[in-house]
């Protein structure tokens, strides 16, 4: 298994070139762009993992796009993505670090609201 997974990853761009097909019509397509891949695996094992690899790319892919989309900076604070991909606003006072959570998708409107929250309790 882990070594199909490795095979779709490292042709990933023209595997997910085809990713709007069905798999019949995706593996055709393959066998002209990426005939390496089509040598390494049989149609069966294919046809069953290609939809869900093509799905989980796109979760990622779109992950990728939420948390780059912000900005460094927000009103002061600083915007940092973290490894576990949510973002949080950081700021210091009086030799103290206050942290914000955000969530997994950049909002303008939801920091300030949080920063807003932040001061009326300070």
């Amino acid at each position: 298994m882990a070594h199909i997974v490795r095979l779709f990853y490292q042709y990933r761009e023209k595997v997910l070139a085809v990713g709007n097909l069905k798999a019949t019509a995706a593996w055709n397509a393959l066998r002209v762009s990426c005939p390496e891949l089509v040598h390494e695996m049989e149609f069966n094992t294919f046809k069953t993992h290609f939809p869900a690899f093509v799905t989980i790319m796109e979760l990622v892919n779109a992950d990728a796009v939420d948390a780059s989309s912000a900005p460094k900076t927000f009103m002061g604070w600083s915007v940092q993505t973290g490894k576990d991909g949510y973002i949080r606003l950081y700021k210091s006072f009086g030799g103290k670090v206050r942290s914000l959570y955000i969530g997994k998708t950049w909002s303008p409107e939801k920091a300030e609201r949080k920063i807003a929250e932040t001061a009326s309790n300070a």
